[in-house]
């Protein structure tokens, strides 16, 4: 049986399109559990590339978004998005050398970063950003 990430109410921001990239990243995510359970390692080199190409847009987006709002921890988030950025380069690095741990993996690693990424460091930022929108910022 294939494990996939179920998106839930714990995974909001509250910050309508910073919800929807996150979606569409849960999407990439699950997409790699399927390849790898179909046995598709070129499929899933695909569907990583197109995760870092994903990943670099959003953050883009959020750290746009956190600019525009003087966000005090714009650099600490930043720096934390190029560790996930080289991290997941890296696992493709080590799929292309034939890793059978990182490919067995995967789809555990990936979740994690992704879920503990949200829960911790975009919470924070969207409990700073609603402080902002009460203040009338």
């Amino acid at each position: 049986m294939v494990h996939f990430i179920q998106w839930n109410s714990s995974l909001n921001t509250n910050i309508e399109e910073i919800d929807k990239q996150h979606k569409g990243l849960v999407e990439i995510i699950n997409l790699t559990a399927y390849a790898k359970s179909k046995n598709h390692p070129e499929r899933l080199k695909e569907i990583l590339i197109k995760l870092i190409e994903y990943t670099k847009t959003h953050f883009s987006y959020e750290e746009e978004h956190m600019l525009k709002n003087n966000y005090n921890k714009l650099i600490e988030h930043k720096a934390q998005h190029q560790v996930l950025i080289k991290q997941v380069i890296n696992i493709l690095e080590r799929m292309k050398t034939g890793d059978q741990d990182v490919l067995e993996n995967i789809f555990n690693i990936l979740e994690n970063w992704l879920i503990k990424h949200i829960k911790e460091q975009d919470k924070e930022y969207a409990y700073f950003y609603g402080e902002e929108i009460k203040k009338g910022k």
